[in-house]
């Protein structure tokens, strides 16, 4: 093991305790055996005592009793009530808790906008939290240890949740962080063994140290682009992660983050300016066997993988240009790697001890390989390198030596490897070759017709020759070159393809015979249209195709449809006939074949036609091809549709309009729906309709509306009489309606709305301090007790009056209160820095004198002096100091009884001596 893993395993044993620094915490305030811790414990006890009374009020809501801090003029935080007794026995709140968004006290509103320091501290019976909207904050060790905290729900205006908020809630089993917070501080999550999800929104930047340590039940985690920075430890022992995504936006990944992910396989690193890892990688001891490297990533991290010794797979895509140191080294499951051509540089160390590693392929940018790169490869026994120019190499122990590996460089480039001031010639001694770096393809266009042989004349320079098969003969290259054989030089990927065609002799015959005959020469006997083959052979053997295009011309067979009128003769294609019938010609085509004409002849008779038709005054008949508006017979000369005569005569009759006027009344409210007509307002309506003859028929009505009478009356009477007037007899408040009607015979309504006045009954409520008397409403009393008046209301109605009167006693008050040296009190009115005894005059809530006495103690500041020494180069780091030079060191604290306590440190540094 070299000295950085030594080094490096140090660090991972100091660390191995999960959350050490938290039992360490807890072992100072618990070990009462050693003198320092005493005082350690003494002071953490006065501590607690002063927090004792660390609240300023108490509110009760939904049953659940908690405790707030003002932290403004109308704003306050949770809190805890902190005595150590309660801190010891975890005396605090269980259940389920709904945090409420406002509390009053003393008369004064709050609102609550933060979870303060410790508020929930080992809170175990608590089950479920609800935070409201108006929480901004969630401070340090909120929910520490709250073991049966199920769930939380945190709204929108949180912005930050403090270091280790919920750290020990192991039955969380799943959060969502809200879009407004933009980090989660340190231990924020650890140790929440039951988290199976977590959601962080896009706001959030930065995962703090150890924020989700230890959450050994975690199974998905999607980390958003927002985020740039995560902790160190911040994912330390998530056992159940399967696979990770590196979001492009992290420029930071923190000692350990995601080490014992023992089932995390995948890694899907997309972070384009990641730093380096300088305390090894951050996924150690995690069973990645395949890393994915985003298309941005230009960089490899230094110790990117560094012992993964399940590693075997890795994509390096063609945006990277620079592999870090260690990035690889110690991936002994490695077995094959390709070095893109945008890779300029490969760091010392990158694939040190990557002992399954039997091929690597280097791209055509490398420059330098560094020291130690490749060194304990001892499996690798092949390297092609597409630099043209060789990669220097950092020095004797980049390659292990000596080995069997072979070396394949481009064509062209075997000198520049093998010089005797190159390395490669010293790690690779007479194991270096050249090849075509393009590929060359050649082939035939059909395997049967031929095939291509190739002769390498150097490592670049090739001759292609193309030989063709019996009955087949070579025409050309694709590229068109005819030259066979032919000698080519290769300078990139290319192919050619040889083009071979058949020798064959060909003869085309065109011939044509009539329906229903058949052709019968050249050795055909066919008598349908179309193309026919004889495979026949020449002489020398090779095919002889015959080829036979034959038309079938048809026997033609015309039939004609024809009509004449009576009295006519049909004298075309030539028929001359006057009688209808079927006649027919024998005939030729112009190709000989017979041709038969069919006549079918009709007569079409002369036509007659008489019209009866009818109009309205007024109008205009023209229809069949007549324009008349009086009665009389007219008569049309015209054809029929086959061009033969028709007389058509018409006999026309013309019909009056008719006009009739109405006059009709309705009550407002009705309508009136006869003759056709829906009309509810006065006026002149027309309605046009159509006489029995569907001439116009013109109906005018002129319409009436009476109106209907409404009488509204309001009457009040007192409670008890009854209302008897306009016809109306009751005693009830209400609305009343008497229907009568007009002299129209309309509606005519009277509503009557009513109030009934009660008799008024007032109860009165006083209170008067001790000596005093009530004068107000007519009484004059002093005496508690319940006195009665007997008035009229403004209405007139009986009105009683019962005063309930309440003497309240004179208050006295006797204080005791006690302030440190140099202070005063100011709380109860009073303003005194000195012990005595004071008297204020007050008034109680009620208004009554109050005198308050106090009784005033003033306690003495504490002071105390230490001696210690350490040895050079370590620290002293008790009784609160942390601090490693000689000198005085001060630290402010406080008395039991709260008061200031000051702790004065005089440090010697001892040297050490060799």
């Amino acid at each position: 093991m070299s000295a950085h893993q030594e080094k490096n395993q140090k660090k991972y044993n100091r660390l191995g305790d999960l959350g050490g620094y938290k039992k360490q915490k807890k072992m100072k305030i618990q070990n009462f055996g050693k003198p320092l811790c005493r005082l350690i414990t003494m002071v953490a006890i006065c501590m607690l005592s002063l927090h004792a009374m660390a609240y300023d009020f108490s509110y009760t809501y939904q049953g659940k009793t908690l405790y707030y801090n003002i932290t403004s003029s109308n704003t306050v935080a949770v809190t805890y009530y902190s005595s150590y007794n309660d801190y010891q026995n975890n005396n605090h709140v269980s259940g389920a808790v709904v945090i409420p968004s406002s509390v009053t006290n003393n008369g004064t509103t709050y609102s609550v906008t933060s979870i303060g320091y410790m508020a929930f501290y080992e809170c175990s019976g608590l089950t479920s939290v609800t935070i409201p909207n108006s929480v901004t904050s969630i401070g340090d060790d909120a929910f520490y240890g709250c073991s049966g905290l199920t769930s939380v729900t945190i709204p929108n205006s949180v912005i930050s949740i403090g270091n280790s908020a919920f750290a020990g809630c192991s039955s969380l089993t799943s959060v969502t962080i809200p879009n407004s917070v933009t980090s989660i501080g340190d231990y924020a999550f650890q140790s929440c063994s039951g988290l199976i999800s977590i959601t962080i929104p896009n706001s959030v930047t930065s995962i703090g140290r150890s924020a989700f340590n230890s959450c050994s039940s975690l199974t998905s985690l999607t980390i958003p682009n927002s985020v740039t920075s995560i902790g160190n430890s911040a994912f330390y022992n998530c056992s159940s992660l399967t696979s990770l995504t590196i979001p492009n936006s992290v420029t930071s990944i923190g000692d350990q983050a995601f080490r014992f992910c023992s089932s995390l396989t995948t890694l899907n690193f997309n972070a384009v300016n990641c730093g380096d890892f300088l305390y090894g990688t951050p996924f150690d001891s995690c069973p990645i066997s395949t890393i994915n490297i985003g298309d941005s990533v230009q960089r490899i991290p230094v110790y990117f993988a560094g012992y993964i010794s399940s590693l075997t797979s890795v994509t390096i895509p063609n945006s990277v240009t620079e592999i870090g140191y260690c990035a690889f080294s110690g991936c002994r499951s490695l077995t094959s790697v390709t070095i893109p051509n945008s890779v300029t540089s490969i760091g010392h160390y990158a694939f040190q001890y990557c002992s399954s590693l039997t091929s690597v392929i280097i791209g055509s940018g490398l420059t330098s390989i560094g020291n130690y790169a490749f060194y304990g490869c001892s499996g690798l026994t092949s390297i092609v390198s597409n630099a043209v120019i060789p990669p220097a190499i950092g020095g004797i122990e980049t390659f292990p030596y000596p080995n069997i590996c072979s070396v394949t460089v481009p064509c062209g480039s075997l000198g520049a490897y093998t010089a005797p001031v190159c390395y490669w010639s010293v790690f690779f001694p007479n194991r270096i070759t050249e090849v075509l770096s393009f590929d060359l393809s050649v082939a035939a266009n059909n395997d049967s017709f031929g095939s291509v042989s190739v002769e390498t004349l150097s490592c670049n320079v090739r001759t292609l020759t193309a030989t063709p098969s019996s009955c087949k003969s070579f025409v050309a290259w694709n590229d068109g070159n005819t030259d066979n054989p032919r000698t080519v030089t290769i300078t990139s990927d290319t192919s050619f393809t040889a083009i071979f065609e058949s020798v064959e002799i060909s003869n085309d015959i065109t011939a044509a015979i009539c329906q229903g005959s058949a052709y019968t020469e050249n050795g055909f006997n066919v008598s349908e249209a179309g193309v026919y083959t004889q495979n026949l052979q020449t002489i020398n053997g090779c095919d002889s195709i015959v080829t036979l295009t034959l038309t079938v011309n048809p026997v033609a067979t015309t039939a004609l449809q024809a009509a004449i009128c009576e009295g006519t003769t049909y004298t075309e294609n030539g028929f001359n006939v006057s009688d209808a019938g079927v006649y027919t010609q024998h005939l030729q085509t112009i190709n000989g074949c017979d041709s038969t004409v069919t006549l079918t002849l009709t007569i079409n008779p002369v036509a007659t036609t008489a019209l009866q038709a009818a109009i309205c005054q007024g109008e205009t008949y023209a229809e069949n091809g007549f324009n008349v508006n009086e009665a009389g017979v007219y008569t049309q000369n015209l054809q029929a549709i086959n061009g033969c005569d028709s007389v058509v005569t018409l006999t026309l009759t013309v019909n009056p309009v008719a006009t009739t006027a109405l006059q009709a009344a309705i009550c407002q409210g009705e309508t009136y729906t006869e003759n056709g007509f829906n009309v509810s307002e006065a006026g002149v309506y027309t309605q046009n309709l159509q006489t029995i003859n569907g001439c116009d028929s013109v109906v005018t009505l002129t319409l009436t509306v009476n109106p209907v009478a409404t009488t509204n009356l309001n009457a009040a009477i007192c409670e008890g009489t009854a209302y008897t007037e306009n016809g109306f007899n009751v005693s009830e408040a209400g609305v009343y309606t008497q229907n009568l009607q007009t002299i129209n015979g309309c509606d005519s309504t009277v509503t009557l709305t009513l109030t009934v006045n009660p008799v008024a009954t007032t109860a009165l409520q006083a209170a008067i301090c001790q000596g005093e008397t009530y004068a107000e409403n007519g009484f004059n009393v002093s005496e508690a007790g319940v006195y009665t008046q007997n008035l009229q209301t403004i209405n007139g109605c009986d009105s009683v009056v019962t005063l309930t009167l309440t003497v309240n006693p004179v208050a006295t008050t006797a204080l005791q209160a006690a302030i440190c040296e140099g202070t005063a009190y100011t709380e109860n009115g009073f303003n005194v820095s000195e012990a005595g005894v004071y008297t204020q005059n007050l008034q109680t809530i009620n208004g009554c004198d109050s005198t308050v006495t106090l009784t005033l103690s003033v306690n003495p500041v504490a002071t105390n002096t230490l001696q210690a020494a350490i040895c050079e180069g370590t620290t002293y780091t008790e009784n609160g100091f942390n601090v490693s030079e000689a000198g005085v060191y001060t630290q402010n604290l406080q008395t039991i009884n709260g008061c200031d306590s000051v702790v004065t440190l005089t440090l010697t540094v001892n040297p050490v001596y060799s």
